[in-house]
């Protein structure tokens, strides 16, 4: 996906979802993508049914549905971490951990994996905000 359409598309995400106070984020690695979307059942609810409808998905799968004594993603209305923009010792971990398919980290298909990958990107993407804030 090109960075100039994801930057748009992210910037409006986190618009729209302050005003509904989700937050989440979403993962990318390769051509896959892996979301995750936290906030009020009925504008979480809105928000993946408008997913679901949108044509550039060509393959959505709802891994995981539940509720949480306490959003993960806290910190976002959305981020965004692309998976070949880690750092290279980053990369080994993530690779040791869910491996290649196609050059790029596989994104798991199973939940339990998947919420593994994401809560791995958060830490990554913690760590990038405390970088940068140094």
């Amino acid at each position: 996906m090109e960075e100039t359409y994801l930057s748009k598309l992210v910037a409006r995400a986190q618009e729209r979802n302050a005003v509904a106070g989700i937050t989440g984020l979403l993962v990318l690695s390769g051509n896959r993508f892996l979301q995750a979307l936290e906030g009020p059942v009925g504008f979480v609810n809105e928000l993946v049914t408008k997913i679901i409808a949108d044509k550039r998905h060509s393959r959505f799968e709802l891994l995981s549905y539940e509720q949480s004594a306490a959003p993960v993603f806290y910190d976002w209305s959305m981020t965004v971490l692309r998976l070949e923009e880690v750092p290279p010792a980053t990369r080994e971990v993530l690779v040791a951990k869910y491996d290649l398919e196609n050059g790029s980290i596989r994104v798991p298909e199973d939940s339990f994996s998947a919420h593994s990958l994401l809560l791995d990107a958060r830490w990554v993407c913690v760590a990038q905000e405390k970088a940068l804030r140094a």
